[in-house]
């Protein structure tokens, strides 16, 4: 049965709602001290020159390592920009302890007395509507930060509340991490699925023979090996150039477009004039079945194939277009090759690092990709997707599990920390 306290009066705050009667509403700027002014913001290549041990954080959390901090002590860290506001379960604050670095794309604010923990999960539980402004880009103003209003709980509730959301709130964390290890095992398991059945085939009475090609191993006897640049039309990465940013016209696209084996538009996609689309799309255009293959960055691997667009759009040098010969090699079969584990590490194990991981034209060109023939491929593919599809069920249904858990996590914590629910008595529980 759910407890609650004895007297209840209005917050005067939407999102609050009644309140326990001991409890005060005061603004951020009386219940923190905040310390933007001593953030530093490091790019890319200043970071690189500093790898070291100690987190660099930014507006969603850790961004880096860097080898040494401007911070040291427990702190609230809040988003300025870029933060998930209005999405339900994602957190905007996070509570940091030790030495530390931090952007200037996060607000750092130390608690005057308020445990910070507390105050953290009060942010997380913010109504934000009111308080952002920014038409393309969420931005929460440091007299924003300022203006919200939290709830001041007694510091004796303050250290009942947050030893029992740490019990619970670990509780429900473990159970989600129990279920994301299910998921990664059956994602293993499709992983182990498509690769065997595009290097080792589906007849496991078929004799095999050494393919020539060390990381591809052995191959059915009657497969042929080619190079990637004998079985495809296209093998192309997409711009190098500079060109400027339109608020309407073609999209620019990236592998920020390469979500969940699957390429898709974004909200935000940088667009481009008719002039300069016409300029990077002589070589080629980019049409459905086509595959694009991420070849510079963390994301180096990924792949999807170019589902049925209603709009044309051009790509930059990060993804690379393959557009495979339809009478030797189907593009759903490359699809899955170039998603196998043996394609994987060829991929990694020949990348280039520099500024971040790439791999060159050349090298992709020359990758040995193991052939059958047609109605092969055909088999092949079908085994995978049914195989696959029945796993994705299993995967799916953990998945929205989590989900649930996270809902509950997210709504059990602004119910004690609103004072719906008095917990005073079950930290000992």
């Amino acid at each position: 049965m759910i407890k609650r306290y004895e007297r209840y009066k209005d917050s005067g705050v939407e999102w609050i709602g009644e309140i326990p009667e001991r409890w005060e509403i005061k603004k951020v700027k009386y219940l923190t001290e905040n310390l933007d002014g001593k953030r530093i913001p490091l790019n890319s290549s200043e970071r690189a020159l500093m790898q070291g041990d100690y987190p660099y954080y930014g507006a969603n959390g850790i961004v880096d390592y860097v080898n040494n901090y401007i911070f040291d002590g427990s702190y609230v860290l809040v988003g300025e920009d870029g933060s998930p506001f209005f999405i339900f379960g994602k957190d905007v604050a996070f509570h940091v302890a030790g030495k530390f670095w931090v952007n200037n794309h996060a607000h750092i604010l130390r608690p005057l007395k308020d445990n910070p923990v507390i105050i953290t999960h009060l942010f997380n539980c913010v109504d934000y509507k009111n308080y952002i402004s920014g038409s393309t880009r969420d931005k929460l103003t440091q007299d924003q930060l300022s203006s919200i209003e939290l709830i001041e709980i007694p510091l004796p509730e303050q250290t009942a509340i947050a030893s029992f959301l740490d019990r619970k709130t670990a509780e429900i964390d473990q159970l989600i991490a129990n279920k994301e290890k299910l998921i990664a095992f059956y994602e293993e398991e499709k992983t182990a699925i498509i690769n065997h059945a595009v290097t080792k085939g589906l007849d496991p009475r078929v004799k095999t023979r050494p393919s020539g090609v060390d990381w591809l191993g052995d191959i059915l006897e009657h497969w042929e090996v080619k190079r990637l640049k004998y079985v495809t039309s296209i093998l192309n990465d997409g711009t190098h150039g500079t060109f400027k940013r339109t608020t309407s016209g073609y999209r620019l696209l990236s592998v920020r477009n390469l979500i969940n084996d699957e390429f898709v538009f974004l909200d935000d996609d940088s667009r481009i004039s008719e002039e300069d689309f016409d300029i990077i799309t002589k070589p080629f255009l980019v049409v459905a079945g086509d595959l694009q293959l991420a070849i510079v960055g963390a994301t180096l691997g990924k792949v999807a194939i170019v589902p049925k667009l209603e709009e044309k759009f051009a790509t930059q040098r990060s993804v690379a277009t393959i557009r495979t010969k339809q009478e030797l090699v189907h593009n759903k079969f490359m699809f899955y090759f170039l998603r196998s584990s043996s394609f994987q590490n060829f991929l990694w194990l020949n990348a280039g690092f520099s500024a971040q991981p790439g791999i060159y034209l050349g090298s992709l060109a020359n990758c040995h990709i193991p052939i059958p023939d047609l109605t092969e491929q055909t088999a092949i593919v079908t085994h995978i997707e049914t195989e696959c599809s029945r796993l994705d069920v299993i995967i799916d249904k953990f998945k929205k599990q989590i989900e649930l858990f996270k809902e509950y996590r997210t709504t059990l914590i602004s119910e004690v920390l609103t004072g719906k629910i008095d917990v005073r008595d079950e930290v000992a529980a």
